[in-house]
């Protein structure tokens, strides 16, 4: 792994607790963002999950009541009890010429959320509202946090220790410090890791295999299973 990234990243993450944030709308995709949300929440390592929703004023008059924030807010901080999670609520409406987006990850970072989950897209056919869909492509390219994207057409989260899990590496310092968020904040024991390497030089067997090395004395450590992949590009 290039030069001591576990090290920078403990330096990076002083405090061991994650700010799990997760944009909630009303919408299915909402629903199941909060689902991969909550399996991304340690309650053993003193983690926050934090309900982040973002509102419109000009629009509040004619919102239907399953949509207004004070619905919201009883239905998602219900729905996380029902998970056996406490979650909190974070409320922000748009100030004058502002995107949804924009707001959501001000949002997230006026909640220091280290992890922030959002849906791939929100309730299709009401374009009159400012739904999940594409925040998610925006808060991926501008927060200063890392981000899940959770698709419709993900599987359900399984249970704890049986995730199969695909890292895609370029051998880069930011890969790495990529690794070791997913080793220490996101992986369990027993959790299974595919690290995929994609290559246009045909010589770099030796040099995947030790980067491939370095990756898995790290997952050794934490107890889960690695596997690895060198692709040639031709």
């Amino acid at each position: 792994m290039p030069w001591n990234a576990d090290v920078e990243w403990l330096k990076q993450h002083p405090d061991p607790r994650l700010v799990v944030g997760v944009a909630v709308d009303g919408s299915s995709i909402g629903d199941k963002a909060l689902q991969a949300a909550v399996a991304l929440h340690r309650e053993r390592r003193a983690d926050r999950l934090v309900l982040l929703h973002v509102g419109d004023g000009s629009k509040a008059s004619w919102l239907p009541r399953h949509l207004t924030p004070r619905y919201l807010e009883s239905t998602y901080v219900g729905k996380a009890a029902d998970l056996h999670v406490h979650a909190e609520w974070a409320y922000r409406e748009k100030a004058d010429g502002q995107s949804t987006c924009e707001a959501l990850t001000a949002l997230a970072e006026s909640q220091a959320v280290g992890l922030l989950v959002v849906g791939s897209y929100g309730r299709k056919g009401e374009k009159s509202f400012d739904m999940l869909g594409h925040v998610s492509d925006y808060s991926l390219r501008e927060s200063h946090c890392s981000v899940c994207i959770v698709r419709s057409s993900s599987p359900p989260a399984g249970p704890a220790g049986e995730q199969d899990y695909l890292f895609a590496t370029d051998g880069s310092k930011a890969a790495a410090l990529a690794f070791c968020t997913l080793v220490r904040q996101v992986l369990r024991p027993g959790d299974k890791v595919l690290v995929a390497q994609a290559t246009y030089d045909h010589g770099a067997g030796r040099e995947s295999e030790e980067l491939f090395e370095s990756y898995k004395k790290m997952m050794d450590a934490h107890k889960a299973r690695l596997t690895g992949s060198i692709m040639t590009l031709i």
